[in-house]
């Protein structure tokens, strides 16, 4: 009976320590409705490193496939980044989809580095891409004619992998 009381304690031990590593890459916060998703900011680095972008994601769901997600991104750099042409996704050298004129939400100076925040909407199945696509992940950001690659690292192949095992219970993503 010890033994048994014991494994019972441990595994729900287990599984609290699962969901709160769970807690860090999401919020669901219930509303009069529906529910608000946030999926937590994720860092990329560019290719040489100068540049790093982070990117959050929230959606509302009741019951249907959210048909949009809004993507907030900020981008931390040397020189100031007031405007960008477009941003795309890939998986490995597989285009996904692309967001013209993200729009700026502020532009502010921190710590020596520019801060640059911008927004657009994505399709709702751009996001199970996004996820699905795990560490084959890379964002391309075109600005004045220039592209900057932000691969896939640790953090993302990590959040995507939680992400999308959670988002296909909760969201039922590929109905």
């Amino acid at each position: 009976m010890r033994k048994l009381f014991l494994f019972l304690a441990l595994a729900l031990l287990a599984g609290g320590l699962h969901a709160q590593d769970s807690d860090k890459y999401f919020k669901k916060l219930p509303q009069e409705g529906f529910d608000l998703y946030f999926l937590s900011p994720t860092a990329f680095k560019s290719k040489p490193g100068k540049v790093r972008l982070e990117a959050d994601y929230t959606f509302q769901y009741y019951k249907q496939m959210p048909a949009s997600v809004d993507m907030k991104f900020s981008l931390f750099s040397k020189t100031a980044l007031r405007s960008l042409d477009s941003l795309a996704f890939f998986a490995g050298s597989r285009r996904l989809d692309a967001a013209a004129s993200p729009e700026i939400m502020f532009l502010q100076k921190e710590k020596g580095k520019w801060h640059s925040r911008f927004s657009t909407p994505l399709p709702y199945t751009t996001l199970q891409q996004i996820l699905e696509a795990g560490p084959e992940l890379k964002i391309l950001v075109y600005s004045d004619g220039k592209a900057i690659s932000f691969p896939a690292g640790k953090d993302w192949r990590e959040a995507a992998a939680v992400l999308k095992e959670i988002l296909a219970v909760e969201i039922r993503m590929g109905e």
